[in-house]
């Protein structure tokens, strides 16, 4: 890939555009998607008390609560 054009062009925000689109190009080329599948029925290990338990711990992980976070992982 070249780099030329990004760094000979006068206007920045055309220069941060091409270097967008050469990272957008780089991440799809040598980033492999992998996509995980589960069944349609959760494992039979995933009771309805624990999926309960994840949600909440998800919650609190989004809101930047991780002490309280982590308390309730210990109880899974």
């Amino acid at each position: 890939m070249h780099w030329a054009h990004i760094l000979i062009d006068d206007d920045i925000n055309n220069a941060y555009a091409a270097l967008l689109c050469v990272r957008r190009w780089h991440i799809a080329q040598y980033v492999p998607i992998r996509q995980v599948a589960m069944g349609t029925r959760p494992p039979s290990h995933i009771t309805p008390l624990v999926k309960s338990l994840l949600r909440r711990r998800n919650k609190l992980q989004c809101k930047g609560k991780i002490a309280q976070a982590d308390s309730i992982i210990k109880k899974v």
